[in-house]
């Protein structure tokens, strides 16, 4: 009997879309907060702040998430919510509520799950503009499961963010579930951000790095991440020549940086008309080198051997153009292969 006076208390006050505005309360806005796995389930304790018609008022949920707010004039509202250890996100569109009337609204609590990194230089300064990345460690395979099946790295997804002037970063809404954290998971060195691919804490391979566990209900993680020191730019300059020596002009350079094969077939330079060419990269990367002739149909390209350039080796480089096909397109596809 108790659960029935209950359950009819609860509809008198909260009545289902469209019915009449709870009985005696004038111009109102009204609802729920409720878990957002399980909308049954309201969510106690949470603070509800409606803002509009010049006015601000604030409340706290009841212990069933209810929460009424009466004796509105009309005009446009906003309504936000909060509540430690929740994310609630607020209704998209303002609520337009008319003279004596009212709307209801239901707002959908979920625990809050975030990594907050903080990211700073080997002096101990925060450092602004680096590219991090989280991967669910569920959604990648390590070398060893791709090796065994004959599979490639595929570009990593996952949520991504710029550290901010002060070095933050911060990665919401995440769901429960262990994740690697890096820098530069996605692309090689850039000018605007020259550091290697690194996993927290300290690693450019993905099996020796730590994974930070988000729980089911919820937790904001906080991470410092050191950064090596950047590296440097340099410049590979070289020629390209055809079999019988004469330079190959048009060809196009693509360097690839082996651990992002999804970017082989970028071009970074053309040869000029003696066959001369110069390429940017950086001191602390390993790359390969392929020279392809000037060329429409991949069936028509010349293409040089990949030449290796090792870190810290400043070589010559004269590139001939001995084999047939492309040979930067040839090594995208294979990287293509999934298992």
């Amino acid at each position: 009997m108790r659960c029935a006076v209950i359950a009819c208390a609860v509809v008198s006050i909260f009545p289902p879309a469209r019915a009449a505005c709870p009985a005696g309360t004038g111009a109102s806005i009204y609802g729920r907060v409720v878990e957002a796995a399980t909308p049954e389930d309201g969510v106690s304790g949470v603070k509800v702040v409606l803002e509009g018609a010049h006015r601000r008022l604030e409340l706290t949920a009841r212990d069933d998430g209810g929460f009424l707010f009466t004796g509105l004039p009309e005009g446009e509202y906003r309504i936000t919510a909060e509540k430690r250890g929740y994310v609630v996100p607020p209704p998209a569109q303002p609520l337009k509520l008319e003279a004596k009337g009212c709307a209801e609204v239901s707002l959908r609590a979920q625990p809050d799950r975030r990594i907050r990194v903080h990211v700073f230089n080997s002096d101990g300064d925060p450092v602004s503009g680096v590219s991090m990345m989280v991967l669910a460690a569920t959604k990648v395979r390590t070398t060893a499961q791709l090796a065994a099946v004959g599979g490639a790295p595929a570009q990593p997804e996952g949520p991504l963010h710029l550290t901010d002037a002060q070095g933050w970063a911060e990665f919401r809404n995440l769901d429960p579930g262990d994740y690697y954290l890096g820098v530069n998971l996605e692309s090689p060195p850039t000018q605007m951000v020259p550091y290697a691919r690194i996993y927290y804490p300290g690693t450019e391979e993905r099996e020796m790095a730590s994974t930070i566990r988000i729980p089911e209900d919820g937790a904001v993680v906080e991470v410092e991440f050191a950064l090596p020191p950047p590296q440097r730019e340099r410049t590979l300059t070289g020629v390209v020549v055809l079999p019988d020596g004469r330079p190959a002009k048009g060809a196009m350079l693509y360097l690839e940086d082996p651990r992002f094969p999804w970017q082989a077939i970028v071009v970074r330079a053309i040869a000029d008309d003696q066959g001369l060419f110069s390429v940017n990269c950086y001191d602390g990367t390993r790359y390969i080198l392929y020279a392809v002739s000037a060329c429409t149909l991949v069936s028509d390209c010349r293409s040089s051997d990949p030449y290796e350039i090792l870190p810290g080796v400043e070589p010559g480089l004269r590139l001939v153009l001995t084999r047939g096909g492309h040979a930067a397109m040839e090594e995208y596809q294979r990287s293509l292969k999934q298992p």
